[in-house]
């Protein structure tokens, strides 16, 4: 780190801070004393630190007082909750789902139905989550079966009003917003026709029938005729870590490998995607319409791939590690949130970002895959890959680079190893003002394409991570956490 030693006297911290007149000697009393710039920047440690005005007290001497002769949480000092402490009995129940429906029928700002949707998804959600923590006796066993869409959601028809209504446009503006409210930057649509039933898969037998609900018919799942749209939502990796961790080792018991601590990364991505698909599809059915999630196993509930929607609603283009390479956040985006609706939606397009002319001059991600499964070829080919038994590995119809997957199943991947997704030019954030104007570059020209590839490989060589470092981290101001809705220094 650059040092700047600028010193400032306790004189000027105190004005910069805008207590100069309450007096130095008080102020100073209180206020930490730091000699210069960098004694400010390296006061903070691994542990979590507060600002120097909240001090600590004694053991178990909150600010407010305590009688621990009176104090007994196992004597009863009122009712039992539910005898006068209960908002669910049927009288209150009845009052509340009134001023509810009043609410949405007169429009009142808050207490529309889209307003409503929102509160009803979370409520709703957390009562899911009830019986999904680890259980008391150490069982994790749970099954989230085919969604037909009671779900204990309460839909319009429960209240008694219209379900929501509005254009297309109107529709996507709100999956957008509440999609942004509930964790995901990004939203894309793409029309479910009879071109894109192609992308789903035999795996797990579907059909389509014009049938006002999904269900299950003798393990067949069966899809509304009415389905028409698909939403692809993005879930953003930490490219922090995933980019810290992608030296392969040369020796010892895990040789040839990248450590495995870097796929938490990947994990994280996949927790991140249930509970988001969970809040669309709750969303969707509380404003009276249909979400079916795409599942992975166990569940592939309509069995299909949410690549190829996502790179054909514009999430990202497809790249030479075979999946979504966005030009935001590049490939460190995990499986995206795939929903199935009713809900009429302008569909969005496809993007042409530059990604895919990069990849023709960079290979970084190739040059260093462990397995040497994915291509090198400069150009994208309609060849695929073949199983020993003659089983082709990849998906035919697409001119676009290709990934041996039996060489890198043989090798691990991919729970051994995502190397490649840490290593992609286009990961790096926009602290960096050079990052964004490279994006804007290879998006209008492939003149500087080598160059900047080359670039990468020196300026980003593969790291080696210090482990100890990491865990001993300042969590003041480490900007590679991601703690939604807290205000972190260092972002």
């Amino acid at each position: 780190m650059s040092k700047f030693h600028s010193v400032v006297t306790r004189r000027d911290f105190m004005k910069g801070l805008g207590l100069a007149g309450m007096g130095l000697g008080a102020a100073s009393a209180t206020a930490p004393i730091f000699h210069d710039l960098d004694e400010l920047v390296a006061s903070a440690d691994s542990q979590f630190k507060r600002e120097w005005w909240v001090k600590e007290r004694e053991y178990l001497d909150p600010t407010v007082e305590v009688d621990w002769d009176i104090l007994d949480f196992g004597k009863p000092f009122c009712p039992p909750i539910g005898q006068y402490m209960n908002p669910n009995t049927p009288q209150i129940m009845e009052r509340r789902i009134k001023r509810k429906k009043e609410g949405m029928l007169a429009q009142v700002p808050g207490d529309r139905l889209q307003d409503m949707a929102l509160q009803e998804t979370y409520e709703k959600l957390m009562h899911a989550y009830m019986g999904w923590p680890p259980k008391f006796d150490q069982t994790t066993t749970f099954n989230f079966g085919f969604p037909t869409q009671g779900i204990g959601v309460n839909t319009p028809a429960y209240y008694g009003v219209p379900r929501w209504e509005g254009t297309p446009e109107e529709n996507l503006k709100l999956i957008r917003a509440a999609m942004h409210f509930f964790g995901s930057s990004q939203a894309f649509v793409t029309e479910v026709n009879s071109r894109t039933r192609r992308l789903f898969s035999p795996v797990s037998p579907l059909r389509w029938e014009d049938t006002p609900m999904p269900y299950q018919d003798n393990g067949v799942n069966v899809i509304p005729n009415k389905v028409g749209w698909e939403i692809s939502c993005t879930i953003k990796q930490n490219n922090v870590t995933a980019a810290s961790m992608t030296k392969v080792a040369e020796s010892g018991p895990t040789k040839g490998y990248t450590p495995h601590f870097q796929a938490a990364t990947c994990y994280a991505g996949y927790c991140d995607h249930y509970p988001l698909a969970y809040k669309l599809q709750f969303f969707l059915v509380a404003l009276g319409y249909i979400g079916i999630p795409e599942w992975g196993a166990p569940n592939d509930l309509v069995s299909t791939l949410a690549v190829p929607w996502g790179v054909l609603g514009g999430t990202g283009e497809l790249c030479r590690e075979t999946i979504i390479c966005s030009p935001e956040y590049g490939t460190n985006i995990r499986r995206p949130v795939t929903m199935f609706t009713d809900l009429p939606l302008a569909p969005t397009k496809p993007i042409d970002s530059g990604i895919m002319e990069f990849c023709r001059t960079c290979m970084i991600c190739a040059d260093g895959c462990p397995s040497q499964a994915l291509s090198r070829e400069k150009d994208p080919t309609w060849d695929i890959f073949m199983a020993p038994d003659g089983t082709p590995v990849n998906r035919p119809g697409l001119r676009a680079y290709r990934c041996d997957i039996v060489a890198a199943s043989e090798y691990g991947c991919p729970f051994d190893c995502d190397r490649c997704q840490g290593v992609c030019p286009f990961n790096h954030d926009k602290t960096a003002s050079i990052h964004s104007m490279i994006r804007a570059t290879a998006g209008n020209t492939t003149m500087f394409n080598s160059f900047f590839a080359n670039m990468e490989k020196y300026t980003y060589p593969a790291k080696d991570w210090d482990m100890d470092a990491w865990w001993n981290r300042d969590l003041n101001n480490w900007s590679g956490d991601v703690l939604v809705g807290f205000q972190q220094k260092g972002w």
